[in-house]
């Protein structure tokens, strides 16, 4: 088969006259094929430039353009020349030749015009009243999004048309990302681009996935680092919320899935993003840990992670502030004493486990342990596994989901359960088309019920960590320290003490004089009064004689008065 391609400005009369031509062949041949490309006149320069880019050709801009493809081989295609040489082409090769008029040559390039414009109009207001579903992801520079991308062209957002749009950072570019999106070539997917502005890339957004990483400290216990890790995942929502209720929809949705401390940043998500969004247009997924938990029940089961449900995540979404609940799991397709039934036919986990320890100690050691085995395994995070229990998700809330079972989401909690309220929380939900709501009907015990409370208290307390930094309590090395320095404190203060009784009885020792008497006061009030007048009187008659100095004026003789002096002075002086 024999394929030509026409292409010229579409009010040209020559385009018009290999039209008829072509049309004539394909007429009489049918082993020949036609296509016909007429151009806008005010595009054909740039479009002839982009043509002898593409193939190396050297083609003239003022006539049409024909060459036959190879279908059998693939290629550019063999350039068979302008109008002129393509109807030489035609008669040497199949003998037709085609003689028009001019005037019906021009009315003919004038419809063709018109037809052009015509068509043009109706694409436009076809591609206006596409609405795809704009889909951004932040920090899409990972190996998540390669895992990631197949599944939302595929089964996360049922049949709707998608516009990804991938946010990045200057210094990681995603370009080869976007090329490999559009090599998919997907029927669904009507664009996709990549962009370091964050305006840009939340502009009417209907779906935000957050997929920011952090690297995670090693010890939990050391509150200082653990502040300001929370500190960065705070500074990551605050940059994003500001664009986000500027620019993105009021029923925009939002899903934290990132390597963060996921209900400290669904928290605060939460509290800048509301009241234009929705709070239950704001979640967390805790479906990854949910998942571990899944892998070892099948694993212990012999059965595939999908047969197990019900298996309910309370709290956080890490082993140190979560509470997994195992006991209400179910099964399908397990090998028991019952088998078979219909595809929705489930039993109970524990009794086909039947190891009470296993399930209640052994299970989240090895949860625990898991996540580092996979680690260590890969060389990396498993991204693959982060990539299909996230679709899962989104699945599942944009698509709804079987209302039999119940499934972990990190969102606001409103005190259900008595976990307190303005908390972001695992709780058990249930999905249907476009939203969720929380089971509310459990039945829990009393030492669930505590449990529950105690993983909430941890939240909360992590939520006050990540605002201000606490005082940490003295370590052992601070309190002997402190103890050395009041020991030292108070041998200081007795060796003052003692300076100064010193220096006290250094100075009464040298004012003393054992020759002078010590003033006793007396206390009768008369004689006090009588004192002066007796001083006065003495003083101005010169016949009366002094007085014995020997003897004071109270009547306290010389050894009197020396007994006295020495006992006050024993007094003062320390033992």
């Amino acid at each position: 088969m024999a394929k030509f391609v026409i292409v010229g400005k579409a009010n040209c009369p020559k385009f018009a006259k290999i039209e008829f031509l072509a049309d004539d062949i394909q007429r009489n041949l049918p082993f020949c094929h036609v296509e016909k490309i007429p151009i806008i006149p005010e595009n054909w320069d740039q479009y002839v430039e982009n043509i002898e880019l593409q193939n190396g050709w050297a083609l003239k801009k003022n006539s049409p353009i024909v060459w036959r493809e190879l279908l059998d081989r693939g290629g550019k295609g063999l350039l068979i020349g302008d109008a002129n040489d393509f109807q030489e082409y035609v008669y040497q090769l199949y003998g037709i030749t085609a003689e028009l008029p001019s005037s019906l040559l021009i009315d003919v390039s004038e419809d063709n015009l018109k037809q052009l414009e015509r068509v043009i109009i109706q694409k436009d207001i076809k591609k206006s009243q596409i609405r795809p579903l704009i889909v951004t992801i932040t920090h899409s520079n990972t190996p998540l999004m390669y895992h990631l991308v197949s599944y939302l062209l595929d089964e996360c957002f049922g049949n709707e048309e998608l516009e990804l749009r991938f946010l990045h950072s200057e210094n990681n570019p995603v370009d080869a990302l976007v090329m490999e999106v559009k090599d998919i070539a997907c029927k669904k997917l009507r664009r996709a681009m990549s962009t370091t502005s964050l305006e840009e890339a939340f502009d009417n957004s209907d779906f935000i996935l957050v997929t920011d990483e952090i690297e995670p400290i090693a010890d939990v216990n050391d509150l200082t680092k653990r502040h300001y890790y929370l500190q960065q995942a705070k500074e990551i929502c605050k940059n994003y919320a500001d664009y986000i209720v500027k620019c993105a929809k009021s029923t925009c949705k939002i899903l934290v899935a990132g390597q963060l401390p996921l209900n400290f940043t669904t928290y605060h998500f939460i509290q800048m993003c509301t009241p234009k969004l929705s709070r239950h247009n704001i979640a967390g997924a805790a479906s990854f840990f949910e998942g571990i938990y899944k892998a070892q029940l099948a694993n212990k089961l012999k059965v595939n992670p999908s047969k197990i449900e019900n298996v309910l995540v309370w709290g956080g979404v890490t082993e140190f502030d979560s509470f997994v609940d195992v006991s209400r799991s179910q099964v399908r397709g397990a090998v028991g004493a019952i088998t078979g039934g219909p595809s929705n036919f489930t039993r109970h986990v524990p009794p086909l486990i039947f190891d009470n320890q296993w399930l209640e100690l052994d299970l989240h050691a090895q949860v625990a342990g898991r996540i580092n085995v996979l680690k260590q395994a890969l060389g990396a995070p498993p991204y693959a596994f982060y990539a299909s229990t996230l679709a899962r998700l989104i699945s599942s809330w944009f698509c709804g989901r079987d209302n039999q079972f119940s499934y972990s989401l990190v969102v606001h909690n409103e005190d259900y359960y008595s976990m307190g309220s303005d908390l972001a929380i695992s709780l058990p939900v249930k999905f249907h088309k476009g939203s969720w709501e929380v089971v509310v009907d459990i039945e829990i015990s009393e030492e669930e019920q505590e449990r529950i409370r105690e993983v909430a208290k941890l939240l909360q307390d992590e939520i006050d960590l990540g605002e201000h930094l606490p005082t940490p309590p003295p370590t052992p090395g601070q309190v002997s320290l402190v103890k050395i320095d009041e020991e030292v404190e108070e041998e200081t203060e007795a060796i003052q003490k003692d300076e100064d009784a010193e220096n006290n009885l250094k100075v009464i020792h040298n004012d003393y004089n054992p020759e002078d008497p010590p003033e006793i006061q007396n206390s009768d009030p008369a004689v006090d009064n009588k004192a002066p007048q007796q001083d006065a009187s003495e003083s101005n008659n010169p016949n009366i004689e002094n007085k014995d100095t020997n003897q004071v004026d109270e009547g306290f003789t010389e050894s009197e008065s020396k007994e006295i002096t020495e006992q006050s002075v024993s007094d003062v002086q320390p033992n």
